[in-house]
């Protein structure tokens, strides 16, 4: 078996060779034990002595005393040459590794290779292990229990934050979060076959984001991708949530804005989910699976390239957009996922023959629609002595400004009148009654927060009380519904 694995350590280094002292640390354990933290550290100082390709950051450390390396690469430097921004990012969750052990592979062939024509006008932040603690423990969350893929909107967690800073520095125009699906649950077991994909594509969803984006990455971005794996017999699907058909519907993946795409791409960036396909266990062909999404990577920022103005434009385009929000314009705060006319067919992989199967989904849920929306406000006026939403409005962006009173300023507050629990996306969530109300307030004792910014959208989002992605969802800010007749988060209309 080991003898095996070797040799699929010698197939992955056709495209780059490989010598014995640049092996990563899966590749130097025969792909029999996974890379530790320190295995993972220890090869990024190697790596970047032997090569001077890249800078190397270890300065964020986890709850329980783990480093994150983020490594930074640029191609050959050109004043004059606009470079497209990338961040990559991989195992947030724990259990899923072969994001991590692919983005190892993709530092060294970058870094050794920084002569590649369309590496040249990319400017690349890779953070291949989010979650060393997880990663330890072989679990799905972090050291304090947190999933950090839910954990984009309220960023709790020291890892989240770590993502959304570099966001910040960088303003990268793509995003790429690597992960891995489980596809031998037992309800698709039961029903006698299962996802064969080797890699899953999620694309934005939110109704809130640029369509121009949405769309370019669904029907431009993602066939160019899976063109570029099929040369290297990679299958890849748009990612699909849920099933099997018959059991539990099948759509794409959440529009919520706490994940690691969809809590980037409201900002106005490219931003994408890769799923690669997982083992039964942590090590079941774990150098195939390191393989294809070493190769997914590659294909990403290889077609990121080659498409990089076009890229940059629609993402400076909707940034521009999104610093001119109009008060008045419509913001949705619910959504749901509905059918359209087609079924959808796919391959899978049946439990009895192990042979190819072909699936029909006849109800497929592809279509994502906003439902309730609010009226866009000029912005929003938070007490000073608030600190833990003055805290959390920093972390994405948004800078306090002393409220200066003008005339016809019209601000209002909301009254909670009730809520209903509501089912939307298989989930539960609170969805309060409201109405507004005119209030006078002492203008010394508020911070103004204006929407002429990118986090516009995130902002109105996150402090809608009737919003079903809104921080009133999270019991980190139910202090927020303790007065009903006074909400705390004022509009300045």
């Amino acid at each position: 078996m080991i003898r095996v694995l070797v040799i699929m350590a010698i197939c992955i280094g056709i495209l780059f060779p490989v010598s014995l002292e640049a092996q990563t640390p899966l590749e130097k354990h025969s792909y029999v034990q996974l890379s530790s933290n320190a295995d993972l550290l220890g090869y990024l100082v190697q790596l970047q002595d032997e090569t001077k390709g890249f800078s190397l950051d270890t300065s964020v450390y986890t709850f329980s005393g783990h480093s994150i390396p983020v490594v930074h690469i640029t191609g050959k430097i050109n004043p004059q040459e606009k470079k497209l921004k990338i961040l990559l990012f991989g195992q947030q969750h724990g259990d899923e590794p072969s994001g991590k052990e692919g983005l190892i592979m993709l530092i060294r062939t970058l870094a050794k290779n920084k002569q590649i024509d369309w590496l040249s006008n990319l400017d690349i932040t890779i953070v291949p292990m989010v979650n060393p603690d997880g990663a330890d423990l072989s679990t799905r969350k972090n050291g304090r229990g947190v999933d950090l893929n839910r954990n984009h909107l309220i960023l709790s967690e020291i890892e989240s934050r770590l993502i959304h800073k570099l966001y910040w520095q960088i303003l990268p125009h793509l995003t790429v979060d690597f992960h891995e699906y489980f596809p031998y649950t037992g309800s698709w077991i039961k029903y006698g076959a299962t996802k064969n994909f080797d890699e899953q594509m999620g694309c934005l969803t939110n109704c809130n984001i640029s369509p121009a984006l949405r769309t370019y990455e669904r029907t431009q971005f993602l066939p160019l991708v899976a063109e570029e794996l099929k040369h290297n017999n990679i299958s890849i699907h748009e990612y699909l949530v849920g099933g099997p058909p018959g059991v539990e519907r099948i759509r794409y993946s959440t529009a919520d804005i706490n994940d690691g795409r969809q809590g980037l791409g409201i900002f106005g960036s490219l931003s994408l989910i890769i799923e690669g396909k997982n083992g039964k266990t942590l090590l079941d062909d774990i150098a195939g699976r390191t393989e294809k999404q070493y190769k997914t990577g590659l294909a990403i920022i290889k077609i990121a390239s080659e498409n990089a103005s076009r890229i940059m434009q629609l993402v400076e385009s909707t940034r521009m957009q999104l610093a001119s929000k109009k008060s008045n314009s419509y913001v949705y705060t619910s959504f749901e996922h509905f059918t359209d006319s087609h079924y959808l067919q796919f391959t899978a992989r049946s439990v009895a023959t192990n042979k190819d199967t072909l699936i029909t989904v006849k109800d497929f849920n592809p279509i994502v629609k906003g439902l309730d929306s609010v009226k866009a406000p000029r912005g929003y006026l938070i007490r000073k002595s608030d600190s833990t939403l003055v805290h959390w409005l920093g972390k994405i962006g948004l800078i306090p400004l002393n409220y200066i009173p003008a005339d016809g300023d019209m601000i209002s507050e909301y009254r909670l009148l009730g809520k209903q629990v509501c089912v939307k996306e298989e989930t539960n969530w609170d969805k309060y009654q409201v109405e507004k109300h005119p209030v006078t307030i002492v203008a010394k004792d508020y911070y103004y927060y204006n929407l002429e910014n990118i986090s516009s959208i995130a902002c109105i989002m996150a402090l809608e009380p009737v919003s079903m992605y809104g921080l009133v969802q999270y019991k980190d800010f139910n202090y927020l519904l303790v007065d009903p007749f006074h909400f705390p988060i004022l509009r300045l209309e």
